[in-house]
């Protein structure tokens, strides 16, 4: 298949230093008049010979650099691992968590209306509070509703909670 491509695209020629022309009338062919002196390349050193060697032998080991690379990146622009003791980091998180710690029982419309955190945004910090175990969730057929992740509202006081009608 390479051959082929070779044949229906010819090389492409890029301007570059080189000008070939034909020999002048009357000039015989021998040394050009311009002689370029080649010098050989400076020998390399133990620490590039040590890289062309790994490079040769653990191509891979390239992709697992740019991934370090990108990752202490990532680290340096600010990006932290999530955990339980940095959570609330996040300031509309931790709005959102005060919030349903003072409104138990409160569904996604109520925290976005209280919070000023638009629903989609809300959603997303949801799902980290759960995940890291702040908050526990009550699904009913009408709404989903949040509780703070304690001992102080067990689930059969959750479901108590969700049939009573809301003040707000």
């Amino acid at each position: 298949m390479a051959a082929s491509l070779l044949i229906v695209s010819p090389a492409n020629a890029l301007p570059g230093d080189y000008i070939v022309e034909p020999l002048p009338p009357g000039a015989e062919m021998g040394t050009p008049a311009d002689t370029v002196k080649v010098e050989p390349p400076a020998p390399a050193t133990p620490v590039d010979q040590f890289r062309l060697f790994t490079l040769n032998n653990f191509p891979d080991l390239l992709t697992i650099l740019k991934i370090l690379i990108i990752v202490k990146l990532g680290l340096y622009l600010g990006y932290r691992k999530l955990q339980k003791k940095n959570v609330l980091g996040n300031s509309s998180r931790s709005v959102i968590y005060h919030y349903i710690r003072e409104s138990p029982g409160a569904d996604v419309t109520e925290i976005s209306r209280e919070t000023g955190v638009r629903e989609n945004s809300l959603r997303y910090h949801l799902t980290v509070l759960k995940l890291m175990n702040k908050v526990s969730v009550l699904e009913t057929s009408r709404n989903t509703r949040y509780y703070e992740n304690s001992e102080k509202y067990p689930p059969i006081e959750q479901k108590a909670e969700s049939h009573q009608v809301s003040p707000h």
